[in-house]
């Protein structure tokens, strides 16, 4: 895998955040997720892509990059933990204005994840829920 695909440094330049994505390029996923749980993945990864208004095609995988401008506008405002944290930082970014990329990572799926799909789905929705509420009342943070 070559760095122009697989690689945040040439990002960091140009964007506040980089968010690294399991779904950006297919050959950058080592061992997948089981079915059901990669469809589960897709499915909330589609609805998240339609309620904020993103084209990022993974919020959710843990490594991003933020610039020290973006830190301070963001985390000050966070109020959601656990799995709605990803996405309330892509809803807190738009409001702010700040740019953010995505770049794929090598990746593979660890067995024995505490994941619950259909648990963590249903958190996830209704932390989706009170972000959506929070940006259209103006509640996240004043630009």
């Amino acid at each position: 895998m070559h760095c122009d695909r697989i690689c945040f440094w040439p990002k960091v330049e140009k964007y506040e955040i980089v968010f690294a994505s399991r779904f950006k390029y297919d050959e950058s996923v080592n061992r997948k997720q089981p079915f059901a749980r990669t469809i589960i993945s897709r499915l909330s990864n589609l609805l998240i892509r339609y309620e904020l208004k993103t084209d990022l095609r993974d919020t959710q995988c843990g490594f991003k990059l933020f610039s020290a401008n973006a830190i301070k506008k963001i985390f000050p405002e966070i109020t959601i933990d656990r799995f709605g944290f990803d996405m309330e930082i892509v809803a807190i970014a738009k409001v702010k204005g700040l740019k953010i990329a995505e770049t794929a990572v090598n990746w593979t799926n660890a067995p024995g994840s505490k994941v619950r799909a259909i648990r963590d789905l249903r958190r996830s929705l209704i932390d989706l829920a009170v972000i959506k509420d929070n940006v259209e009342r103006s509640l996240l943070i004043k630009v």
